[in-house]
């Protein structure tokens, strides 16, 4: 008998703990929707508010505009990066056309201004325009003055370029200081033509009008020896 009493007692605890939370849920249910105010009995209450008929501009593209806005966008990275040919490294602008037209721009961009020093040429000794160069660079600080920039170009073989102005007299002048090289003419120092100002300033891309001369150094370009530096010895033609 207490076996089945307490059996009894158990079920009916359980029975009346899922009552109460059955309660408990329909009582926060009826709180949650039931927050407008009491309408009178038997008629119905207020439906929510419609929703604005207008909706707000959204920044990202519908699927009807997409496309459109995607081939913009393509057609916009084509025009600035595909389309345009890129310049050749170190070079700013291309002394040439497309077709072997002259570029006007760059051919105006060399021509002199009142501001500018002029640039001069002075024959030297074949294969020792290097070491020329390197003996006015280490005198840059007593040359300063008169003397901005100095190079060689590879196709004019025995000629050095000078970016000078010859304007101080004595032993240390920029003059006094090409005389005192054995391997200078200083008959041929002159001004560069103002015609001939593009050409000296180029050095083109392809080595078969490259001309050579005994005594000049070279580096190997292919084969087994490629990379190292040579001394030509004679020309045979």
């Amino acid at each position: 008998m207490a076996k089945t009493t307490n059996q009894f007692i158990d079920l009916e605890a359980q029975v009346d703990s899922d009552q109460e939370l059955s309660d408990e849920e329909d009582l926060i249910d009826s709180e949650f929707i039931d927050d407008t105010p009491h309408a009178p009995h038997g008629e119905a209450r207020d439906s929510l508010p419609p929703a604005p008929a207008t909706a707000f501009p959204s920044s990202t593209p519908t699927s009807s505009t997409a496309p459109s806005f995607l081939s913009q966008l393509v057609g916009q990275i084509q025009g600035k990066y595909v389309e345009r040919p890129f310049p050749e490294a170190g070079h700013d602008c291309e002394p040439e056309g497309r077709n072997g037209v002259e570029n006007p721009a760059y051919e105006r961009s060399l021509v002199p201004r009142t501001e500018d020093w002029g640039l001069w040429r002075i024959k030297c000794k074949p294969s020792q325009e290097y070491f020329l160069l390197y003996e006015l660079m280490m005198k840059h600080r007593d040359l300063k003055s008169e003397l901005r920039s100095v190079f060689h170009n590879p196709r004019d073989i025995g000629f050095l370029y000078l970016e000078a102005r010859f304007s101080r007299t004595g032993p240390r002048s920029l003059r006094e200081v090409l005389r005192a090289f054995s391997d200078t003419r200083m008959s041929s120092l002159g001004m560069v033509p103002e015609m001939d100002i593009g050409k000296c300033l180029h050095i083109g891309s392809t080595t078969d009008d490259l001309t050579f001369a005994p005594r000049q150094w070279v580096q190997v370009k292919r084969g087994l020896y490629k990379g190292d530096i040579g001394l030509i010895r004679d020309v045979y033609h």
